[in-house]
């Protein structure tokens, strides 16, 4: 998730001035809703008087002095809205540069924290499982047979199956980028890994 996304969602539900604007907007919204029903009915009701020749003179006014009301009201909700939308945009501007200095320092160090921890486990994983398929007689004959038995580790390994797979499939370009980005990226793991194989072994 981007970081203004986490701000909107989680932040702004959190801070008490954000939960106030909130309130206020939310309120003006059903004041709007309400005042826009009654416009419509009152309107309806003089179609009402006009079309059933009903001459009520002072029912008229009643109608529509409720009407002007509702519009009033409408109008009330409107100027409340941009009221709020600028409260909003101060908000933002007093909150956002900060929280996003926060988020930024905070995010970084936990992918940094994720990312060690991950390449701990690939270590560790990978030792194990090496270690295990040392002991198969059908395992060690294979990689012996196509030359890649030293120091064989996953890294080695997919290296050695992506390079000489031989299906179609294989064959278009945009293959070959997925190829080269993939062990790119086993790479990077294994230089991570060495250094802390490295240090296990101080």
């Amino acid at each position: 998730l981007s970081a203004r996304i986490i701000f909107k969602n989680n932040f702004t539900g959190f801070n008490d001035e954000a939960k106030h604007i909130h309130k206020k907007f939310e309120q003006a919204k059903a004041d709007k809703a309400l005042n826009t029903i009654k416009a419509e009915q009152m309107t309806s009701d003089l179609q009402e008087l006009k079309t059933n020749d009903r001459q009520n003179i002072e029912e008229q006014k009643k109608i529509n002095t409720r009407l002007a009301d509702a519009l009033q009201g409408i109008q009330n909700a409107r100027n409340e809205f941009e009221n709020i939308t600028l409260e909003k945009k101060e908000f933002e501007n007093n909150y956002l540069p900060t929280f996003l200095d926060k988020y930024k320092l905070n995010s970084d160090k936990i992918v940094s924290t994720l990312a060690k921890q991950i390449a701990i486990f690939s270590f560790v994983a990978d030792r194990e499982m090496w270690k295990n398929a040392s002991r198969s007689r059908k395992i060690m004959n294979f990689f012996t047979e196509i030359g890649a038995l030293d120091n064989m580790n996953i890294q080695k390994y997919m290296e050695y199956h992506l390079n000489h797979q031989t299906s179609s499939d294989n064959k278009g370009e945009n293959a070959i980028k997925f190829r080269k980005k993939l062990i790119d990226s086993i790479n990077k793991i294994s230089i991570f890994n060495t250094k802390i194989s490295k240090k296990q072994q101080k």
